[in-house]
Protein backbone atom coordinates (compact mmCIF):
# COMPACT_ATOMS: atom_id res chain seq x y z
CA UNK A 1 0.00 0.00 0.00
CA UNK A 2 1.51 3.44 -0.64
CA UNK A 3 1.57 6.79 0.72
CA UNK A 4 -2.07 7.27 -0.82
CA UNK A 5 -3.47 5.44 2.38
CA UNK A 6 -2.36 9.00 4.41
CA UNK A 7 -2.51 11.37 1.90
CA UNK A 8 -6.17 12.65 1.62
CA UNK A 9 -6.78 11.93 5.60
CA UNK A 10 -3.66 14.60 5.90
CA UNK A 11 -5.11 16.86 3.86
CA UNK A 12 -8.29 16.41 5.74
CA UNK A 13 -6.59 17.58 8.88
CA UNK A 14 -4.93 20.56 7.50
CA UNK A 15 -8.10 21.49 6.15
CA UNK A 16 -9.22 21.80 9.45
CA UNK A 17 -6.32 23.43 10.83
CA UNK A 18 -6.52 26.01 8.14
CA UNK A 19 -10.21 26.98 8.23
CA UNK A 20 -11.58 29.36 10.23
CA UNK A 21 -13.96 28.70 13.27
CA UNK A 22 -16.93 29.72 11.89
CA UNK A 23 -17.15 26.74 8.88
CA UNK A 24 -14.68 24.42 10.83
CA UNK A 25 -17.93 22.20 11.73
CA UNK A 26 -17.90 21.46 7.60
CA UNK A 27 -14.10 20.21 7.84
CA UNK A 28 -14.47 18.34 10.84
CA UNK A 29 -17.06 16.50 9.05
CA UNK A 30 -15.07 15.99 5.92
CA UNK A 31 -12.12 14.77 8.15
CA UNK A 32 -14.36 11.99 9.60
CA UNK A 33 -15.54 11.12 6.93
CA UNK A 34 -12.21 10.19 5.33
CA UNK A 35 -11.61 8.38 8.59
CA UNK A 36 -14.39 5.85 8.32
CA UNK A 37 -14.31 5.55 4.69
CA UNK A 38 -11.18 5.04 4.32
CA UNK A 39 -10.62 0.65 4.94
CA UNK A 40 -6.89 0.89 6.53
CA UNK A 41 -7.21 3.81 8.54
CA UNK A 42 -10.71 2.71 9.92
CA UNK A 43 -9.18 -0.75 10.49
CA UNK A 44 -6.98 1.23 12.78
CA UNK A 45 -9.26 3.06 14.37
CA UNK A 46 -11.45 0.34 15.32
CA UNK A 47 -8.44 -1.14 17.20
CA UNK A 48 -8.18 2.06 19.09
CA UNK A 49 -11.90 2.03 20.16
CA UNK A 50 -12.04 -1.43 21.38
CA UNK A 51 -12.69 -1.34 24.86
CA UNK A 52 -12.23 2.20 25.05
CA UNK A 53 -14.38 4.63 27.63
CA UNK A 54 -14.77 7.71 26.04
CA UNK A 55 -16.60 9.54 28.91
CA UNK A 56 -14.07 8.40 31.72
CA UNK A 57 -11.45 9.47 29.67
CA UNK A 58 -13.31 12.63 29.27
CA UNK A 59 -13.34 13.06 32.66
CA UNK A 60 -9.56 12.22 33.25
CA UNK A 61 -8.19 14.40 30.39
CA UNK A 62 -10.48 17.92 32.28
CA UNK A 63 -7.43 19.30 34.63
CA UNK A 64 -7.98 22.24 36.29
CA UNK A 65 -5.70 25.49 35.41
CA UNK A 66 -5.44 26.98 38.12
CA UNK A 67 -6.71 25.50 41.84
CA UNK A 68 -9.46 26.63 42.79
CA UNK A 69 -11.10 28.18 39.67
CA UNK A 70 -13.44 27.45 37.37
CA UNK A 71 -10.54 27.16 34.73
CA UNK A 72 -9.62 23.80 32.58
CA UNK A 73 -7.15 22.47 30.37
CA UNK A 74 -7.76 19.64 27.76
CA UNK A 75 -4.94 16.68 28.51
CA UNK A 76 -5.45 14.04 25.68
CA UNK A 77 -4.71 10.68 26.89
CA UNK A 78 -0.46 9.78 26.51
CA UNK A 79 -1.53 6.51 24.92
CA UNK A 80 -1.60 6.61 21.13
CA UNK A 81 -4.28 4.18 20.95
CA UNK A 82 -6.16 6.01 23.19
CA UNK A 83 -5.39 9.08 21.76
CA UNK A 84 -6.40 8.72 18.18
CA UNK A 85 -10.08 7.17 20.01
CA UNK A 86 -10.42 10.15 22.17
CA UNK A 87 -9.96 12.86 19.40
CA UNK A 88 -11.88 10.73 16.96
CA UNK A 89 -14.73 10.48 19.40
CA UNK A 90 -14.55 14.16 20.52
CA UNK A 91 -14.87 15.18 16.88
CA UNK A 92 -17.92 12.94 16.55
CA UNK A 93 -19.53 14.78 19.62
CA UNK A 94 -18.93 17.94 17.33
CA UNK A 95 -20.24 16.94 14.53
CA UNK A 96 -23.22 15.58 15.95
CA UNK A 97 -24.08 18.43 17.71
CA UNK A 98 -24.44 16.44 21.32
CA UNK A 99 -21.22 18.76 22.28
CA UNK A 100 -21.48 22.54 21.43
CA UNK A 101 -18.43 22.94 20.08
CA UNK A 102 -18.37 27.34 20.70
CA UNK A 103 -19.30 25.93 24.63
CA UNK A 104 -16.36 23.20 24.17
CA UNK A 105 -14.09 26.05 22.99
CA UNK A 106 -14.75 28.63 25.94
CA UNK A 107 -14.57 26.44 28.21
CA UNK A 108 -10.59 25.01 27.38
CA UNK A 109 -9.28 27.33 24.87
CA UNK A 110 -10.96 30.69 24.85
CA UNK A 111 -7.99 32.93 25.50
CA UNK A 112 -8.16 36.68 25.49
CA UNK A 113 -11.75 37.12 24.57
CA UNK A 114 -10.90 35.48 20.80
CA UNK A 115 -11.98 32.56 19.44
CA UNK A 116 -10.28 32.69 16.39
CA UNK A 117 -6.72 32.33 18.85
CA UNK A 118 -8.62 29.09 20.66
CA UNK A 119 -9.45 27.95 17.53
CA UNK A 120 -5.90 27.61 16.74
CA UNK A 121 -5.09 26.65 19.78
CA UNK A 122 -7.35 23.83 19.49
CA UNK A 123 -6.04 22.61 15.84
CA UNK A 124 -2.43 22.41 17.71
CA UNK A 125 -3.42 20.87 20.76
CA UNK A 126 -5.87 18.24 19.27
CA UNK A 127 -6.12 18.15 15.16
CA UNK A 128 -2.42 18.48 14.88
CA UNK A 129 -1.37 15.10 17.32
CA UNK A 130 -4.15 13.20 16.03
CA UNK A 131 -2.98 13.78 12.50
CA UNK A 132 0.61 12.46 13.49
CA UNK A 133 -0.33 9.54 16.03
CA UNK A 134 -2.58 8.15 13.30
CA UNK A 135 0.01 8.31 10.92
CA UNK A 136 2.50 6.42 13.26
CA UNK A 137 0.06 3.74 14.16
CA UNK A 138 -0.57 3.09 10.47
CA UNK A 139 3.10 2.96 10.10
CA UNK A 140 3.74 0.23 12.76
CA UNK A 141 0.72 -1.87 11.24
CA UNK A 142 2.91 -1.97 8.04
CA UNK A 143 1.52 0.35 5.85
CA UNK A 144 3.97 2.03 3.67
CA UNK A 145 3.94 6.42 4.07
CA UNK A 146 5.09 8.07 1.20
CA UNK A 147 4.40 11.35 3.51
CA UNK A 148 8.42 12.62 3.97
CA UNK A 149 8.00 13.65 7.06
CA UNK A 150 7.39 10.04 8.33
CA UNK A 151 9.88 7.95 5.96
CA UNK A 152 12.78 10.34 5.64
CA UNK A 153 14.86 12.16 7.19
CA UNK A 154 13.22 15.15 7.17
CA UNK A 155 16.01 17.80 9.30
CA UNK A 156 19.30 18.33 9.05
CA UNK A 157 18.93 17.84 5.38
CA UNK A 158 18.43 21.50 3.96
CA UNK A 159 20.14 24.52 5.14
CA UNK A 160 19.88 28.40 4.38
CA UNK A 161 22.23 31.13 4.33
CA UNK A 162 21.06 33.67 6.65
CA UNK A 163 23.32 36.82 7.39
CA UNK A 164 24.15 37.76 10.42
CA UNK A 165 22.11 41.02 10.50
CA UNK A 166 19.38 39.21 9.25
CA UNK A 167 19.71 36.70 12.17
CA UNK A 168 19.91 39.30 14.98
CA UNK A 169 16.90 40.93 13.26
CA UNK A 170 15.15 37.55 13.67
CA UNK A 171 16.17 36.84 17.24
CA UNK A 172 15.35 40.76 17.95
CA UNK A 173 11.21 40.07 16.63
CA UNK A 174 11.27 36.94 18.81
CA UNK A 175 12.99 38.47 21.60
CA UNK A 176 9.85 41.44 21.29
CA UNK A 177 7.54 38.67 21.02
CA UNK A 178 8.39 37.29 24.20
CA UNK A 179 7.93 40.67 25.81
CA UNK A 180 4.36 40.75 23.94
CA UNK A 181 3.68 37.81 25.75
CA UNK A 182 4.84 38.35 29.42
CA UNK A 183 1.04 40.52 29.60
CA UNK A 184 -0.91 36.50 29.44
CA UNK A 185 -1.30 34.79 32.65
CA UNK A 186 -1.14 31.13 33.65
CA UNK A 187 0.05 28.27 31.17
CA UNK A 188 -1.42 29.87 27.54
CA UNK A 189 1.91 32.28 28.63
CA UNK A 190 4.31 29.33 29.13
CA UNK A 191 3.44 27.99 25.62
CA UNK A 192 3.58 30.90 23.80
CA UNK A 193 6.73 32.03 25.49
CA UNK A 194 7.66 28.43 24.33
CA UNK A 195 7.13 28.24 20.20
CA UNK A 196 8.63 31.59 20.54
CA UNK A 197 11.96 30.28 22.03
CA UNK A 198 11.40 27.36 20.02
CA UNK A 199 11.47 28.85 16.80
CA UNK A 200 14.53 31.26 18.04
CA UNK A 201 16.24 28.50 18.54
CA UNK A 202 15.19 26.93 15.03
CA UNK A 203 16.33 30.11 12.65
CA UNK A 204 19.50 29.79 14.88
CA UNK A 205 20.50 26.41 13.35
CA UNK A 206 19.76 27.95 9.67
CA UNK A 207 17.60 24.52 8.73
CA UNK A 208 15.31 25.51 6.78
CA UNK A 209 12.36 22.71 6.63
CA UNK A 210 12.75 22.82 11.13
CA UNK A 211 12.43 26.84 10.64
CA UNK A 212 9.12 26.83 8.82
CA UNK A 213 7.67 23.86 10.99
CA UNK A 214 8.59 26.04 13.91
CA UNK A 215 7.05 28.98 12.49
CA UNK A 216 4.14 27.41 11.15
CA UNK A 217 3.63 26.59 14.78
CA UNK A 218 4.69 30.05 15.94
CA UNK A 219 1.56 31.16 13.86
CA UNK A 220 -0.99 29.35 15.18
CA UNK A 221 -0.43 30.47 18.72
CA UNK A 222 0.12 33.97 18.09
CA UNK A 223 -2.53 34.29 15.07
CA UNK A 224 -5.18 36.79 17.01
CA UNK A 225 -3.00 37.76 19.47
CA UNK A 226 -2.73 41.70 18.76
CA UNK A 227 0.54 42.95 20.22
CA UNK A 228 2.21 40.35 18.38
CA UNK A 229 0.80 40.56 15.03
CA UNK A 230 3.13 43.24 13.24
CA UNK A 231 6.33 41.45 15.07
CA UNK A 232 4.71 37.77 13.11
CA UNK A 233 4.34 39.71 10.14
CA UNK A 234 7.85 40.86 10.52
CA UNK A 235 9.14 37.76 10.64
CA UNK A 236 7.26 36.33 7.96
CA UNK A 237 8.40 38.79 5.17
CA UNK A 238 11.83 38.09 6.23
CA UNK A 239 11.37 34.39 6.14
CA UNK A 240 9.71 35.10 2.24
CA UNK A 241 12.89 36.87 1.32
CA UNK A 242 14.87 33.78 2.22
CA UNK A 243 12.61 31.89 0.19
CA UNK A 244 12.67 29.54 3.71
CA UNK A 245 8.14 30.23 3.10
Amino acid sequence: MGGSVTKVFIEKCEEVIKSRFIIADKKIQDLLKEVVTNKTIYAVLEKCLNNFNYEMEFMKARLPLVEGQNKFVLALPEDSEKLVAFVFCLLHEIENKTRDFQKFLTDFYFNNGSFYEGYSEFCVKVITPFMYTMCALLKDTGVTLQNEALNTKFFGSDFVHIDTPTLNISIELCDQMALCVEKIKGQIKEEKEFIIEGFKNAIITKDRKLIKTAFIGLIYSLKGYKPCLKNVEKLEKLLKDLWII
